[in-house]
């Protein structure tokens, strides 16, 4: 069941973007709403994670998507990092996506960027007054259980779909018959709980390499 989360009255803000202009806007944003806070910027997960040593961040505002690392690294940082802070992520991946990772109590919410600025502003206003209600996350767990019950072939036919091989390409390429490719491809929709390839890519990029087995 969907359930309140209790306010949070935050001081200390972090934002992580590798986008300076992202930043900014959420910077401005912020202190419109909230002229008293503090806020810090990391253009990384890696700096934002050394800026925590020192600086008492109460939440984290963080994109998912960084260039030259991979998502599931992303993700796998995010979790280390809230064990210890509320996180709310900000990212170009759609809200209920993203909510299939993080079914963690501090990760209070995702937000996709399509939604705008005054998505983001309107969620950490119901934080700040406590008036936030956490999504339901039951059918989203079910779909994470999912992914990791792909095979070693199901994963290697998402991952050639995923980088944009077409079915003749992947044929040759894992030395199987269009009617196989189909079946698997079929398989790997459902278990992932996708309906197209367009979602199937945007979902592959959380799987790290040894997510499945044979």
């Amino acid at each position: 069941m969907a359930s309140f989360v209790n306010a949070i009255n935050f001081q200390h803000v972090l934002l992580v973007d590798d986008h300076e202009i992202v930043r900014f806007g959420v910077n401005q944003m912020l202190h419109q709403r909230w002229p008293h806070l503090d806020i810090r910027q990391a253009p990384s997960l890696y700096v934002a994670m050394q800026l925590l040593e020192e600086f008492p961040a109460d939440i984290v505002i963080s994109d998912l998507k960084f260039t030259g690392i991979p998502v599931a690294d992303s993700v796998s940082r995010i979790w280390a990092m809230a064990r210890t802070r509320s996180v709310v992520i900000f990212s170009m991946f759609p809200a209920a996506m993203v909510s299939i990772h993080f079914r963690h109590p501090n990760v209070l919410a995702a937000i996709c960027k399509a939604e705008g600025m005054d998505r983001l502003y309107n969620v950490l206003d119901e934080i700040y007054s406590g008036k936030w209600k956490r999504p339901e996350t039951e059918s989203a767990s079910l779909k994470a259980g999912s992914v990791a019950r792909l095979s070693a072939r199901e994963r290697d036919v998402a991952l050639a779909i995923a980088s944009g091989k077409s079915n003749h390409m992947i044929c040759e390429e894992l030395g199987l018959k269009p009617s196989t490719i189909s079946t698997y491809k079929t398989r790997v929709f459902e278990k992932m709980g996708v309906n197209n390839e367009a979602d199937l890519i945007r979902m592959i990029e959380f799987i790290p390499a040894e997510t499945s087995e044979g």
